[in-house]
C-alpha cells in the first residue's frame, strides 16, 4: 500500500513540476510593436505601449520596410533622439529583441529624422512572473 501512495504522490509532484515548467516556458508573450501598423511613423507608440505589461522574457517584435531601423538607445539619447551610439541596431526589415533584463528599455528608428516625428518607444520591463 505504502509503495502505491509513494508512487502516487511521484506522480503528482512530476505533473505539478511538469505544468510549472510549461506555464513558465508558453507564459513569455512576443509584442508585435505597432500592430498592424508595425514600426512606421505616424503612430502613437506611447498609445500602443499604454496598458500593455512588459516582462523579462518577452520579446519585442518591430516591423518596417526598407529605409527604416530599429535602434535600442540610453534615456539621453533616446529624449535627444540621437542616433549616434546604439547599444544595439538592426535594418533587416524584422527585428525581434528579447527582453531580457528588467528596467527601462529605449528604442528609436534612427533613419534619418523619424525619432523627431515620434517614432520611438519606451517601455518599462518587469521581473520575470
Amino acid at each position: 500500500m505504502s509503495k502505491v501512495r509513494t508512487e502516487l504522490e511521484c506522480g503528482i509532484i512530476i505533473a505539478f513540476l511538469l505544468g510549472f515548467l510549461a506555464h513558465s516556458i508558453c507564459s513569455h508573450k512576443v509584442y508585435i510593436v505597432g500592430d498592424d501598423q508595425g514600426w512606421n511613423p505616424n503612430v502613437d507608440y506611447k498609445a500602443w505601449a499604454c496598458g500593455k505589461t512588459f516582462y523579462q522574457g518577452d520579446i519585442l517584435e518591430f516591423k518596417y520596410t526598407e529605409g527604416f531601423q530599429v535602434q535600442e538607445v540610453t534615456a539621453k539619447d533616446f529624449e535627444a533622439c540621437n542616433r549616434n551610439n546604439p547599444i544595439f541596431e538592426d535594418h533587416l526589415g524584422t527585428t525581434a529583441i528579447p527582453l531580457n533584463t528588467s528596467g527601462p528599455h529605449f528604442f528609436i528608428c534612427g533613419s534619418f529624422d523619424y525619432c523627431n516625428i515620434g517614432m520611438k518607444l519606451n517601455i518599462t520591463v518587469n521581473c520575470k512572473h
